[in-house]
């Protein structure tokens, strides 16, 4: 059965405590991906290649701005470094890996609008799926 997205959370790690990045809208597509070497010789009948080492996803995560949310000033003030991350799934299921803080950007400021953040992180190393 489908598994609705209400509901789930990222959490980034502040003095070795999970904690929430509040009020997140959207986080996209959490995974890795491999590349390909040309491994074709002379004597191959078609192309040949290995796989290479899996690469983490950069993942982007957009919400709601909110004034001294732990979570979202942890973020601002850490672009570049690495952090432990841990996203919760409504189901109770769970994927936690290590991930560099790419960007953290406020705004736009619109009329009659409200102000979002974003900031994108990408994956380093393995991915610990944890399913309920």
């Amino acid at each position: 059965m489908a598994v609705k997205s209400q509901g789930t959370t990222f959490q980034v790690t502040i003095s070795s405590t999970l904690t929430d990045v509040g009020e997140v809208m959207s986080i996209g597509e959490i995974g890795q991906e491999t590349g390909l070497t040309d491994v074709t010789h002379l004597t191959s009948t078609a192309k040949e290649y290995l796989g290479t080492l899996p690469d983490g996803k950069e993942i982007s995560i957009n919400g709601n701005y909110v004034s001294n949310n732990a979570g979202q000033e942890f973020v601002r003030d850490n672009v570049g470094e690495t952090n432990a991350i841990q996203i919760n799934f409504n189901s109770g299921d769970s994927a936690a890996f290590s991930g560099v803080l790419l960007s953290h950007g406020v705004g736009p400021f619109e009329v009659d609008g409200k102000i979002p953040f974003s900031t994108s992180v990408k994956i380093s190393g393995p991915i610990t799926w944890v399913e309920a």
